[in-house]
């Protein structure tokens, strides 16, 4: 969620989308409930989740052909 923030305060002005399906938005911005529901190609898939799903979260990049992945910091 403060990725989002961050990224729409310096007019990323690029397709966003949060995956998260416990919420229909965040901050102004729709989720998406998997990241197999996004309707393009990803060039980048920013991961902010807990240690234990992350390799999951990962593994599903990989197979959806997710050019890169990285951690928020």
């Amino acid at each position: 969620s403060r990725g989002l923030r961050h990224c729409r305060r310096l007019d990323f002005r690029g397709n966003l989308y949060p995956v998260n399906p416990k919420h229909a938005q965040l901050h102004g911005v729709a989720c998406m409930p998997s990241l197999a529901s996004i309707p393009e190609p990803l060039d980048l898939a920013v991961i902010a989740l807990s240690a234990d799903a992350t390799l999951q979260a990962v593994e599903e990049c990989q197979r959806l052909g997710v050019k890169a992945v990285g951690p928020w910091r």
